[in-house]
């Protein structure tokens, strides 16, 4: 995202249908340095088939420059992120998806018994 960097997954990995979850996001400067106060500038959008909800990202307590969005995901397979607004006023739309292969798509839990 221009100067930043963004590392991007899920909260919980692996990822599993029914269990709460979220997105997280690592944000830095290209120096690796983390960047703090983005949860005030920075939203993300979750999308599933047609299906999408904005969630405000949350800074993660004591772990500078994390945040995370959390939802249920309900389905297994893939998922997109949507990150919109701007870090440090420099404008950010950068899009993630599992389908990718960079981070692991939702699973079905395996139940038993």
């Amino acid at each position: 995202a221009g100067k930043f960097v963004l590392i991007v997954g899920f909260v919980k990995e692996p990822a599993f249908a029914g269990e709460m979850n979220g997105v997280d996001v690592h944000v830095t400067a290209r120096d690796k340095k983390p960047i703090e106060g983005v949860e005030k500038t920075l939203h993300v959008t979750v999308l599933k088939e047609d299906k999408s909800v904005v969630l405000p990202l949350r800074s993660k307590y004591k772990e500078p420059g994390r945040y995370a969005g959390y939802f249920l995901p309900t389905k297994a397979g893939a998922y997109t992120f949507i990150f919109e607004g701007t870090i440090n006023g420099t404008p950010v739309n950068e899009k993630f998806t599992t389908a990718d292969g960079k981070f692991h798509e939702i699973e079905e839990p395996v139940q038993f018994p």
